[in-house]
């Protein structure tokens, strides 16, 4: 079957489906879904290495807009040569993820099912599977995991959904199956490195990631005996350089999981004084995340300047921020001795306090911008994407209009795809649209009026309007 027999196949498919999402029409509908039209009638002229990833993004809120029609015609106007093998996977991931959500599971399932068998297609499966348990269909998320199985390759795609749909049964208050979910997880990537063992696949490696995932979800039962496997592992290895990567690995694992002492002691087994410090200051960042800032900031005390990278740097002074010692934050910010790199500390800092509501944003803003313009031209300009954000987080509708307009091309597009939903979330829906129909750089235009039509969309549905 050629792409535009799917398509049409898939269109069918899909307006007997879901067709009726919106029984009744509104103006309001009617404008949302013109304007993620105009918005996807763009992708052709976005860059060509950006145009799946906007296609996604418009196709998805075209899918809860209702108009499935519009969703895959933004899909198919990707951009692509006429003997290109390459998929059209990715494209389809906002219409899979969107249908799953909203109860067509089937009809995102058979959409993908065409697609060539390739990593694209276990994203997409992925997606489908998140967008289920996140629902509660555990049944369906599992089948649609499931189906990641049979794609060369895919182990880690296949462990990493297993583990998101065990810890939604999790939060939901069914541990046993959410214990019988993470041991098929488990036994996927063991069994994958048994038959088939390639230094890009690691059981080992991928443990600490399983590990942090289920901490977040509070599992702390399931998180610690993955972390035995991961002790385990790291005593048995024998190659010096893996080993040691290993034990960085469970060192931090283990101050994750509130460990610090035993994190300490893994940490004192590394023999490379670089490798031991960047441990320790990561150790310093996750007792500073966990509540222990006063420790965390005696043990950053004793580590050299030299072992601090700008990162860490930034993600030391948000957990102290976030712990409230917004003072040491900053002071650790002041480590760095290059405005550049402060600027981005900075920045980061304030749009991640900005989002939490901390009061202390707007003056952390404004460090990051005294540093950037200390900096001059060796500032990234990501820099000031970040304070725009900011800034429009915090109502400041004109200074972050401001900074957007003095951005060049793919600089403002992140900023106003946030700018125009907050507009709109304000009530100020005609200035986004104002906004969105003002820029040139087509990427931006487009998501620009994805952030308008969103946030409209998000209006409609709290109001009842679905």
């Amino acid at each position: 079957m050629n792409g535009n027999q799917r398509v049409l196949s898939a269109t069918l498919i899909l307006f007997s489906a879901v067709g009726g999402a919106f029984a009744q029409d509104s103006s309001q509908i009617t404008e949302v879904r013109a304007l993620l039209r105009e918005a996807g009638g763009l992708i052709p002229k976005i860059e060509e290495v950006q145009q799946s990833s906007a296609a996604s993004n418009i196709s998805g809120q075209q899918i809860l807009a209702g108009d499935l029609a519009g969703a895959l015609a933004t899909v198919h106007s990707v951009t692509r040569p006429q003997d290109s093998t390459a998929s059209y996977g990715l494209d389809y991931y906002g219409i899979a993820w969107t249908l799953s959500g909203i109860g067509s599971w089937r009809v995102a399932m058979d959409l993908v099912r065409d697609l060539p068998v390739d990593d694209s297609k276990a994203v997409d499966y992925l997606g489908i599977a998140e967008s289920l348990a996140a629902h509660g269909d555990f049944e369906h998320a599992l089948a649609a995991a499931r189906a990641i199985s049979t794609i060369p390759k895919a182990a880690s795609r296949f462990a990493d959904v297993l583990v998101a749909i065990s810890n939604q049964q999790f939060k939901a208050g069914d541990g046993k199956s959410a214990t019988a979910t993470l041991n098929e997880a488990l036994d996927a990537v063991e069994r994958e490195q048994s038959i088939a063992p390639e230094p890009s696949f690691s059981a080992a490696q991928w443990y600490p990631g399983a590990i942090q995932r289920l901490l977040v979800a509070g599992n702390a039962s399931a998180a610690s005996a993955i972390l035995e496997r991961l002790s385990v592992a790291a005593a048995q290895e024998e190659n010096p350089q893996r080993k040691a990567e290993l034990l960085r690995h469970l060192a931090v694992s283990q101050a994750r999981a509130g460990d610090f002492i035993a994190a300490l002691l893994t940490a004192g087994r590394l023999r490379d004084p670089e490798q031991h410090n960047a441990t320790l200051v990561t150790i310093a960042a996750q007792q500073a995340e966990q509540g222990d800032t006063a420790g965390a900031r005696r043990l950053a005390a004793v580590i050299p300047d030299k072992s601090w990278s700008n990162v860490a740097v930034g993600e030391f002074a948000n957990a102290l921020s976030e712990s409230g010692d917004p003072v040491g934050a900053e002071d650790t910010i002041k480590r760095i001795k290059e405005p550049e790199g402060r600027a981005y500390a900075f920045a980061q800092l304030a749009l991640q306090q900005a989002e939490r509501e901390d009061g202390g944003a707007a003056v952390t803003a404004f460090l990051a911008m005294e540093d950037a313009r200390r900096a001059g031209d060796a500032v990234n300009p990501f820099v000031f994407e970040l304070i725009a954000v900011t800034r429009g987080v915090l109502g400041d509708f004109p200074g972050a209009q401001q900074i957007i307009s003095e951005l060049r091309d793919e600089h403002s597009v992140w900023p106003l795809w946030n700018l125009t939903g907050q507009l709109v979330e304000a009530g100020r829906t005609s200035e986004a649209v104002a906004l969105a129909h003002a820029q040139e750089f087509p990427r931006a235009r487009a998501y620009a009026l994805l952030g308008t039509a969103t946030s409209m969309l998000g209006r409609i549905e709290a109001a009842g309007g679905r």
